[in-house]
């Protein structure tokens, strides 16, 4: 609780005593990247919020219009991050010194308001991040014990929130960067973008000829403290190299050094790949009613999937497999898995899967290629209740024997005893069979005929009516005639 009391006391102080101003130069705030939303989700209010604490650390603002209409122009789609070429052109274009990204990793309303966000600020001039900053706060961290002053809602969270956040910007940047010359350059192919560890990385870059590379330079690719040998054309002005990805998940920046005769080296930053040494996590739960110890449906079956590690995803897709472990169901689709899919019972070629255990099985690929896959068990009961009527007749009293062919539990069911005219001379109700019901025949009921309607319903939903027009004609004498002639005496209607 101590611990406690003192963040939230060193938080509002920070809130209160803001940074001095940096005075650094041009400032871009580019649109924040939201993954509380999608994958490329954009957040703009909190952008917005941002720009203007930004604003107060004494940095010149580039117009939000003018940003925007940069990513139009350069098919920038992809928020969060910047390739090196797009660097070099929103410092030609955009006058910026410094470029800030962000993403919001957390936006939460309730049950407590919670904001966690994570800055980069980047260097123009040679493209290198020079800071970087992530901060998490809840309503819950700033709780005092009397609360006579605590921020209630996430605008008041913000209050506080963004001060701290930027608390620790640089007071003085250099927007020139270190001293020494930098590579111009033509064009870079550095792939891919996501890896697995121990996978190639390759890079391919045309270096600009006006950057005057003379003959006996040397290229190498710097990546963190380790240089791998690069292949440099004089002629062609171009660099290739390729080296495995390293072991540890993490994302990591390349630069590409280039060695004169003369001993000057010249770097330029091509850009960062991310190493991804995880599969994705995934979870399936399919809803429904739970029978002989499997989620058990007729109609329609709500599955629905969780990642408890959420990340961006390439594709996904879902299978569907029989006793015969045959695929009758197959579907792909790239990016996220659905929150909720649902299968109405049925094979890709739109035919009806008959009453059977299942096996639903998604399978998910992250950007790097790793793979997970979730499945579950389900079983599919189409069948309706099938009821079997036994009439007994005797004196003036009737005795029905009522029972369910088929294992699903029943949730209920009724039946009405109609004489000529209409008049209901029996009702009954139940929820179980077998059942037995007595009828007392009315007096002078010879020459009547007595209808009857029974309908019965399971606990998924699959429901029969069966209908008797002349119920005298079911007794015991005449049972087996019956069911040998027409049907318009006794009919089925399975309603599905």
């Amino acid at each position: 609780m101590k611990f406690f009391r003192l963040t939230a006391l060193a938080l509002l102080l920070a809130a209160f005593f803001s940074p001095a101003a940096a005075g650094a130069g041009s400032l871009a705030v580019f649109p924040l990247l939201d993954l509380t939303q999608d994958a490329n989700g954009v957040n703009l209010p909190l952008t917005g919020y941002l720009r203007r604490q930004a604003g107060k650390l004494g940095n010149t603002l580039i117009p939000a219009k003018e940003i925007m209409a940069f990513m139009v122009r350069h098919r920038i789609r992809t928020l969060g991050r910047l390739d090196s070429q797009s660097i070099a052109e929103a410092r030609k274009e955009l006058g910026a010194d410094l470029i800030l990204l962000g993403t919001v990793c957390q936006q939460d309303q309730a049950p407590a308001a919670a904001v966690a966000m994570s800055l980069q600020l980047i260097r123009t001039s040679d493209g290198r991040t020079i800071w970087t900053t992530t901060r998490a706060l809840s309503l819950d961290d700033l709780q005092s014990l009397l609360a006579l002053s605590d921020p209630k809602t996430l605008a008041d969270l913000f209050t506080i929130y963004f001060p701290t956040l930027l608390a620790s910007f640089p007071a003085e940047i250099n927007p020139a960067g270190p001293a020494g010359r930098r590579l111009s350059l033509s064009s870079i192919v550095l792939r891919p973008e996501y890896v697995r560890p121990g996978r190639t990385v390759e890079c391919r870059v045309i270096i600009s000829a006006a950057s005057r590379i003379k003959p006996g330079s040397k290229a190498s690719v710097q990546v963190g403290d380790r240089v791998y040998p690069a292949t440099l054309n004089e002629k062609e002005y171009g660099v290739t190299a390729s080296w495995p990805a390293q072991r540890a998940a993490g994302t990591y920046q390349v630069t590409l050094v280039v060695k004169q005769p003369s001993g000057r080296r010249e770097t330029v930053i091509l850009g960062r790949y991310h190493v991804d040494n995880a599969p994705p996590s995934l979870v399936v739960h399919a809803l429904g009613k739970e029978l002989d110890g499997l989620v058990t449906f007729s109609r329609s079956l709500a599955i629905i999937t969780t990642m408890p590690d959420p990340e961006p995803l390439d594709r996904w897709t879902i299978a569907v497999f029989n006793k015969d472990n045959e695929t009758i169901v197959y579907q792909e689709a790239a990016g996220q898995v659905p929150e909720r899919i649902n299968w109405n019972g049925y094979t890709s070629g739109s035919i009806p899967a008959p009453d059977g255990v299942y096996l639903i099985r998604i399978t998910a690929w992250d950007r790097a290629g790793l793979s997970a896959s979730a499945e579950q068990k389900v079983s599919l009961r189409r069948t309706p209740p099938k009821i079997s009527l036994d009439v007994k007749k005797k004196d003036r009293q009737l005795r029905l024997t009522l029972a369910d062919s088929v294992a699903t539990p029943l949730s209920f069911w009724w039946l009405r005893i109609y004489q000529d005219g209409g008049r209901v001379v029996k009702a009954a109700a139940g929820d179980h069979f077998p059942a037995d019901v007595t009828v007392d025949l009315p007096e002078h009921a010879a020459g009547s005929k007595f209808e009857l309607m029974l309908v019965a319903q399971d606990v998924l939903g699959n429901r029969t009516q069966r209908k008797v027009k002349d119920l005298l004609a079911l007794t015991a004498k005449a049972q087996v005639q019956q069911q040998s002639e027409s049907e318009t005496e006794s009919q089925w209607l399975e309603d599905f």
